[in-house]
């Protein structure tokens, strides 16, 4: 792991927070569990294997993170006991939710009116995120094989609180050696035309009564 000892480009120290295919994953649970549909009949939007389309008469929903904005940040805060910083940064999540079946409509009516029960809403705070609003739902029908297949879409908003840990050291906690008494020889040279008074020296050569001028050097 590099550090701003160490030099070069800092990276994020792991554990990250959940993105992509994860993120899906906690809204995905959560429009199941607010709106009572079975699990397997909400699915991510966009999937590696596309799986077969349910019946028209069956009612499910796909789900998917479509924009990640951030919000008012980063905030910098150090942590003093791990001798790093943590980047606090603020995300606006859109969530689109495309609801299918006879009773498509009313699902995404329990899913609006659900969500504003805050109960509802206590499993997202593990993962730092709160819900903030929704859209209007909007009927966007597909025709398919000659047959119109209803369709409504909602779209939710959320605030999601990110941080990122980076090796960045505080000069606050380095290292340091402390010398002794020791003298060490050394010479101080006055510039030509100047006079140092007011100093004295641990050997007792230079008091604060014996001005040095720009013709002396003064053993420390």
């Amino acid at each position: 792991m590099n550090t701003s000892a160490s030099g070069g480009t800092l990276l994020a120290i792991p554990p990250l927070p959940p993105d992509d295919t994860a993120l899906d994953a906690i809204f995905q649970q959560l429009v199941a569990d607010v709106t009572g549909l079975p699990g397997t009949y909400v699915r991510p939007r966009w999937q590696p294997s596309v799986p077969k389309q349910p019946e028209p008469g069956v009612n499910w929903c796909a789900v998917g993170v479509i924009d990640v904005e951030q919000d008012n940040g980063p905030w910098i805060v150090y942590d003093p006991v791990l001798n790093v910083e943590n980047y606090w940064d603020h995300e606006r999540l859109q969530l689109l939710c495309s609801f299918y079946g006879p009773n498509c409509q009313g699902y995404a009516r329990a899913l609006r009116n659900g969500l504003d029960v805050p109960q509802n809403t206590e499993e997202l705070l593990p993962n730092m995120i709160r819900y903030l609003d929704c859209g209007t739902v909007r009927a966007v029908p597909e025709l398919v094989n000659e047959q119109w297949i209803r369709r409504q879409d909602l779209t939710l908003y959320f605030r999601r609180k990110v941080i990122a840990v980076y090796g960045i050291e505080s000069f606050l906690v380095a290292p340091i050696q402390l010398l002794d008494d020791t003298v060490v020889n050394d010479t101080i040279i006055v510039p030509p035309g100047a006079t140092m008074v007011g100093a004295s020296f641990y050997n007792g050569a230079l008091t604060a009564d014996s001005p040095v001028t720009s013709d002396s050097t003064v053993p420390v």
